[in-house]
Formats: structure tokens, C-alpha cells, sequence
């Protein structure tokens, strides 16, 4: 889970945290995020962008459902320059950096800087045996 609370969400810096999550946290009801750790890449891939993404936000490591961004999308680095989310992206040596050092950046290609979630409230949901 994010340990971040969502205070002020038009802050990106607030709507961010680097995620965990806890091995016992369940999703569709009966599979934990320690299930879902010893999975297979692809069965992994699969949980997390369709239901675990949030609950398993470390094992999902950014794989978010609704979770992408454009190429040109642009963010602002320290050094007030705009950069694309596809600069961003094609800097592999870089990248993890730059994301670091820049919550914008985080905010405007949260799929290139994997590994970050995006705050969001969770719906109340009640799980009960036998029905």
C-alpha cells in the first residue's frame, strides 16, 4: 500500500510516494500480495493492472492500472528545463535519477518512473464467508 495520505492532491508531490506493500494484504478477496510476489512475470503483469496495483503497490512496482503517460508529455527539471516523458524514458542510465530528483516528473510520466503510485481512495469493501 501507499503509505502516503492524499492532504493536498493537486500537489504532486503529495499524490506520490514510493510504494510497498504488505505480504498478508488481500485482493479479489482471497489472494495476498505474497501470492502475487511468487507468480510468474506474467501472471504478475496481469494482477496488477487489472486489480492488485494499489493493495501490492511494491510487488506491482508501478504497474498501475490507469497508470501511463504520453511520449510528449512534458515536465520541468531542476534546472526549469521541459523535458519529454519519451527523454525521460530513453535515458536508462538516468532515468531512475531524474525521477528522483524531480516530483514533476513523477507526476507527468508516472508509467516511465515505475515504481510510483499515485495516491487514491480506495472504496470501502466488505469481504464476508459463505456468501
Amino acid at each position: 500500500t501507499c503509505n502516503n495520505p492524499c492532504d493536498a492532491p493537486e500537489d504532486p508531490k503529495n499524490m506520490l510516494t514510493n510504494c510497498s506493500d504488505n505480504i498478508d494484504d488481500t485482493f479479489l478477496g482471497t489472494k495476498t500480495c505474497g501470492w502475487l510476489a511468487l507468480q510468474k512475470k506474467s501472471v504478475q503483469n496481469n494482477m496488477c493492472k487489472l486489480y492488485a496495483s494499489e493493495i501490492c503497490a511494491g510487488t506491482c512496482n508501478g504497474i498501475c492500472h490507469g497508470c501511463t503517460d504520453s511520449p510528449s508529455d512534458k515536465y520541468t527539471t531542476k534546472k526549469k528545463k521541459k523535458k519529454t516523458c519519451a527523454f525521460l524514458a530513453n535515458n536508462i542510465d538516468k532515468k531512475e535519477q531524474y525521477c528522483q530528483s524531480s516530483p514533476n516528473s513523477k507526476a507527468i510520466c508516472p508509467d516511465t518512473c515505475n515504481g510510483w503510485c499515485r495516491c487514491v481512495e480506495l472504496p470501502e469493501t466488505n469481504f464476508s464467508k459463505g456468501t
